[in-house]
C-alpha cells in the first residue's frame, strides 16, 4: 500500500518497491528537487496523498494532495498530467522546509482509482473524497448555468453577471476568465453562445473522469467509499449545526448571485429564472419571496431592510436617458414605497441602516465602460429616498484610487454603513482598506494588513467585524478556506479560522460559523432529498 524510500547523498535516491508503486528522489538540485512515483499495479490511479519525512525526525515534514482532475497539475517542465496508469510515472517538485534537511522519505498513504475503490488513511481518503465531490457540485452548478445561457442567449456580461457572489472553484475560475478575456464577444454577442458551448463540452468531459467508472457499494473492509461524494452519504459533517432545505428553490437556481445577509442572519439571494424577484431564506429553511411590480423589470442592487428589502433599479429612455428608482419591502413582500431618484452616478451597492437612511456608493460617470476612468463616489439618502449629503471615497495616502472589491457587500449599523476597498496593480498582492461611511456623509478609509500571498479575496460582514475568506496560489484550490476577522473600529486583525469544504456558496458570516449553499446529491438517502433540492447548511469555523 505504501513505499519507503531511503534517500542516499547522491544524484540519485536508492530505489525501494512496493507491491503498488515505486518512488525515486532525484536532488541533483537542491533548491527544486523533484521526485517520481511510478504505478506498479494494474490499476488506474486518480488521486493519491503523498507525505513527506526525515527519517531522524519524529514527525513529518508535511503532505501533498495529487489530484490532477481537481488541480489541473502540471508537472516540473509544465507537461500536462492526468490520471497515472498502469506502468506510467509521475514526477513533481518537493515540498521540503527551505533551509532543513531534504525528505528521505516517501509514502503514498492515501488514493482512489479509477473505479472508485479507495485505499490508505481514513482521513486522508476522506479528504480527498470529499473535495471531490464538493468539485462534482461545482461543475454540476456550472453546467446548468451554461445551458441556462446557451437557452437564453446570453451575453458575455450576462454571464459574467451570473458568476458574481461565487466561490473560486475551478469550473467558476475557467468561466470567469474566459468571458473576462473574450471582449470582443461585446460587440459580436452571437458568439458567445460558441463559446458557452465549449465550456459546456470541457465541462461535461471533466464531470464524467470525476465520477468512478464502477459506481457499486464497496463490499469489502478497507474500501471505504465506492464513489466521489459517498463520504458525505455516509459521515454526517461533524462541524455543521444547522441542515435544512429551502424550500421553493431548486439546485439549478442556486449559483446566481451575489447573495446578502441582514443582521439576523436571514439570506437574500437572487434565484434564477426570476428576474424580477429576490428570495429571502430563513433558519429554517423557509422562504419569502420580494417581487417588483411590473414583469419586465429585473433586479438591480439590493440591500435588506430589517426583515424587508429595498431595491434600486435603473431605466434608460433616449428622452430622459439613465433614472433610476426605489422599492421598498416589508418582511411580508407587500411593497410599501416606491420613489424616484436624480443621480449623477452609477449606485453599484448600498446598506440600510435601522432608521432607513441609505447609503449609495457608485461610480460617475453614469454610462462609463472604462473602469480605469471610473471615479467612485456616493451619496446618503433619508427614509423617504431623499437627497441628504453627497460623498467622494477619498484616495490613498499616495493618491491611488479606492475602489468597491469584487462581489462588495456593505453593512449599516449605529449611523455607520461599513464597505471593503481595494487598491493594487494587476498582477500583485491588493492592498485593502476598511470604509466606515457615517450618515452625515462624512469618509474614513483605514488600510488593513492583511495575509500576502493569498488569492480568490471575498469580503463579508457579521458580529461587529469584516470578514476575509481567501486561499492561498500554492493551492489549486485548497480543500479549506481562510478566514481572517478585523475589528470594524480600529481595523486590526481579531483572528484566523478555517472552514472545511460543505456548499458550493458562502451566504453569510455568522461569527463562530458560516451559512452556505449545498447541494442534496451525497446526503444521507434516509433523508428522502431530491438530488435537486437546494440546502442552507450552517458550518462551524475553526
Amino acid at each position: 500500500m505504501v513505499l519507503l524510500l531511503i534517500w542516499a547523498a547522491s544524484s540519485l535516491a536508492q530505489i525501494a518497491v512496493g507491491p503498488k508503486f515505486r518512488a525515486e528522489i532525484q536532488a541533483n538540485d537542491e533548491a527544486s528537487p523533484q521526485f517520481s512515483v511510478t504505478n506498479l499495479s494494474g490499476r488506474t490511479l486518480t488521486a493519491c496523498t503523498i507525505e513527506f519525512s526525515v527519517s531522524t525526525e519524529a514527525r513529518s515534514q508535511g503532505r501533498m494532495n495529487w489530484d490532477p482532475l481537481v488541480q489541473g497539475g502540471r508537472g516540473p517542465r509544465g507537461e500536462a498530467q492526468g490520471p497515472l496508469e498502469p506502468g506510467q510515472t509521475l514526477t513533481l517538485f518537493m515540498p521540503h522546509k527551505v533551509g532543513g534537511p531534504l525528505p528521505d522519505k516517501v509514502e503514498v498513504i492515501a488514493g482512489i482509482w479509477a473505479d472508485g475503490e479507495t485505499f490508505g488513511e481514513a482521513v486522508w481518503v476522506k479528504t480527498l473524497v470529499d473535495y471531490r465531490a464538493s468539485l462534482v457540485s461545482a461543475y454540476e452548478q456550472a453546467i446548468a448555468l451554461l445551458k441556462e445561457g446557451i437557452e437564453g442567449n446570453w451575453t458575455r456580461q450576462q454571464y459574467l453577471a451570473a458568476m458574481d457572489g461565487k466561490p473560486q472553484s475551478l469550473p467558476v475560475y475557467s468561466m470567469r476568465t474566459t468571458f473576462q478575456a473574450n471582449q470582443a464577444l461585446d460587440q459580436h454577442p452571437e458568439h458567445a453562445k460558441n463559446v458557452a458551448q465549449s465550456l459546456l463540452n470541457h465541462f461535461q468531459q471533466a464531470l464524467q473522469m470525476l465520477r468512478p467508472q464502477n459506481a457499486a457499494e464497496p463490499s469489502a473492509p478497507g474500501q471505504l467509499f465506492s464513489t466521489p461524494g459517498a463520504a458525505v452519504a455516509k459521515q454526517s459533517n461533524p462541524q455543521s449545526t444547522n441542515d435544512v432545505v429551502i424550500r421553493g428553490a431548486t439546485l439549478n437556481d442556486g449559483f446566481m448571485g451575489p447573495m446578502t445577509c441582514n443582521a439576523e442572519g436571514q439570506v437574500y439571494r437572487r434565484p434564477a429564472g426570476r428576474g424580477q424577484s429576490v428570495m429571502r431564506v430563513d433558519k429554517d429553511g423557509s422562504t419569502q419571496l420580494f417581487t417588483l411590480p411590473e414583469s419586465e423589470l429585473t433586479v438591480g442592487v439590493i440591500a435588506p431592510a430589517g426583515m424587508g428589502l429595498a431595491v434600486l433599479n435603473d431605466h434608460y429612455s433616449q428622452s430622459a436617458g439613465v433614472t433610476f428608482e426605489m422599492y421598498r419591502f416589508d418582511g411580508q413582500g407587500k411593497l410599501i414605497a416606491r420613489h424616484n431618484l436624480s443621480l449623477d452616478f452609477r449606485p453599484v451597492i448600498m446598506a440600510v441602516s435601522s432608521s432607513g437612511n441609505v447609503t449609495l456608493v457608485g461610480y460617475r460617470p453614469v454610462n462609463g465602460r472604462d473602469e480605469a476612468a471610473r471615479k467612485f463616489t456616493g451619496a446618503i439618502l433619508s427614509a423617504d429616498d431623499e437627497m441628504a449629503h453627497l460623498f467622494d471615497i477619498p484616495p490613498t495616502a499616495s493618491g491611488d484610487p479606492w475602489i468597491p472589491v469584487h462581489s462588495a457587500r456593505m453593512e449599516a449599523a449605529d449611523g455607520v454603513a461599513h464597505l471593503i476597498l481595494q487598491t493594487g496593480q494587476s498582477g500583485k498582492d491588493p492592498n485593502f482598506g476598511l470604509a466606515s461611511i457615517r450618515e452625515t456623509g462624512d469618509v474614513q478609509v483605514i488600510p488593513l494588513e492583511t495575509t500576502s500571498g493569498a488569492r480568490a479575496h471575498d469580503w463579508f460582514f457579521g458580529g461587529s467585524v469584516a470578514a476575509e475568506l481567501y486561499q492561498f496560489s500554492g493551492e489549486k484550490p485548497p480543500p479549506v478556506t481562510h478566514w481572517d476577522t478585523y475589528d470594524l473600529s480600529t481595523g486590526e486583525r481579531i483572528a484566523t479560522k478555517t472552514l472545511l469544504p460543505a456548499g458550493f456558496a458562502v451566504a453569510c458570516y455568522l461569527g463562530d460559523e458560516v451559512s452556505m449553499l449545498a447541494a442534496s446529491a451525497h446526503v444521507e438517502k434516509s433523508r428522502g432529498l431530491s438530488p435537486d433540492a437546494l440546502r442552507l447548511v450552517n458550518i462551524k469555523l475553526q
